[in-house]
């Protein structure tokens, strides 16, 4: 008996499935174009995980990440987190946890199931292990690791866009202090760092990423930030915004 399976299925809300599909983008050219959904909200999967994860076998994690619904995939990813979490000092287990993940990752294919799995799980486990071989914390290492990183994306047809989290630095951070704060756009000099330049080549149609420009600032009051919030004026602040249809840097 697939205990996690079977209760997943039981909080299924037909009335959810709607908004739900619209919020993830499934529909056709959509970054989650197919994706099938039952219609739970995330405080009741965790909920189901927090009963359920201590009698899940990696027989029963398969059988539920392998499924065609979002929620049970992301189920899955939850129960696997506890299971590594708890594993404390049992590396073996860690390390069928970590494979099992690596394993599956055609079916973590989308932003949510990333965000609440691939920190807990991967992040967790190199804490301690070597990673000399990861890019180096330099504007070349910042730049390679964009250049790896579009060259994986553009493999993947489902893939129709690509927003960095970090356009620009917060404050007067470097892109050698760590990856978390590894922008693309130095606040300093208001100039972009080297690996801004790599988004193009990631550019497509769909991919709204042609035209990155920089240019003084414009007399239409029709400003927005990078993220799409709309300006009540003309930004004042140096960084990158959508002005006109396209994307301008404001010195």
């Amino acid at each position: 008996m697939n205990t996690l399976y079977d209760s997943i299925l039981a909080h299924q809300d037909p009335t959810q499935v709607e908004g739900l599909s619209r919020f993830f983008k499934t529909g056709k050219g959509q970054y989650g174009e197919g994706d099938k959904f039952l219609g739970i909200k995330v405080p009741v999967i965790r909920e189901v995980v927090k009963q359920c994860w201590q009698d899940t076998s990696f027989e029963d994690l398969e059988t539920c990440l392998t499924s065609e619904y979002h929620e049970m995939r992301m189920a899955t990813l939850l129960a696997l987190v506890q299971i590594f979490k708890h594993a404390k000092k049992d590396i073996a287990l860690q390390q069928q946890c970590v494979d099992f993940y690596l394993a599956h990752t055609p079916y973590i294919n989308n932003w949510d199931l990333v965000d609440l799995s691939c920190y807990e799980l991967l992040g967790t486990w190199l804490l301690d292990k070597n990673r000399t071989s990861t890019y180096p914390y330099t504007e070349d290492g910042q730049k390679q690791f964009t250049i790896d990183l579009i060259a994986k994306l553009k493999q993947h047809s489902l893939v129709k866009g690509l927003f960095w989290w970090w356009p620009e630095d917060n404050g007067n951070k470097k892109v050698t202090n760590s990856w978390r704060n590894a922008a693309l756009y130095n606040h300093n000099t208001v100039q972009p760092w080297p690996a801004f330049y790599e988004l193009k080549n990631f550019a497509t149609e769909s991919s709204g990423l042609q035209g990155i420009e920089a240019e003084k600032k414009s007399n239409s009051d029709k400003w927005y930030t990078i993220d799409g919030r709309r300006l009540g004026s003309e930004p004042s602040k140096s960084g990158i915004y959508i002005n006109n249809g396209k994307k301008k840097i404001v010195r």
